[in-house]
């Protein structure tokens, strides 16, 4: 699944009315941005290739990307590391747990950057074929769940998930413009109240 949509779908779960009364607003931020940081070492690490490659070795950019894509994911140590820091279930879940550790309101904060994460990670796996995250690592370097589905390869109905991923993204940056458009343009007195109700 792209970025955008797990950026969509962390803000659309950090606007349940639940997760609203028992959470602050620092937590509810926290948690979207659990939601996206898991994607970000990838995207460091496929600029350095695209960069590299072309620079060092000669590649085409698009034999770059390739390289990264088909290679160092799946072989490189540094990009497998990198890459499932934040992905692998098991390790989220222990930062998660590790929030104990913190005193208050660190301790919410990063148990919901860290449930934002696992969230991230859950719907990764459900959406890639062969390429999802590690799902036991660090304990096993090389064991994906091979979903049915995904969210790019025509082989396993990318033909039809990434629209859908593609319409959650662009429906999903509609309703948070008119959401934000409408809590900046409202009134001084519901600005208050709305902000006392969420506390």
């Amino acid at each position: 699944m792209i970025t955008t949509s797990h950026a969509v779908i962390s803000v659309f779960a950090a606007r349940h009315p639940q997760l609203r009364e028992r959470s602050t607003a620092g937590d509810r931020v926290a948690f979207v941005i659990g939601g996206v940081t898991p994607d970000v070492a990838l995207y460091i690490l496929n600029i350095g290739a695209i960069l590299y490659y072309p620079l060092v070795a000669g590649l085409s950019v698009n034999d770059a990307h390739q390289k990264a894509m088909n290679d160092l994911y799946f072989n490189s140590p540094w990009w497998i590391v990198s890459h499932n820091l934040l992905h692998a279930p098991f390790v989220v879940i222990a930062l998660f747990l590790a929030g104990s550790l913190f005193r208050s309101p660190w301790r919410r904060r990063v148990r919901c950057f860290a449930a934002g994460a696992l969230l991230h990670s859950l719907i990764d796996i459900a959406v890639h074929h062969d390429d999802g995250p590690l799902v036991f690592f660090p304990f096993s370097w090389s064991i994906r769940f091979e979903s049915p589905v995904s969210y790019w390869d025509p082989d396993h109905y990318g033909w039809l998930v990434r629209p859908i991923d593609l319409a959650v993204t662009v429906a999903g940056a509609v309703w948070i413009i008119r959401w934000w458009r409408t809590r900046n343009t409202a009134p001084p007195s519901e600005t208050v109240s709305a902000g006392a109700e969420r506390r």
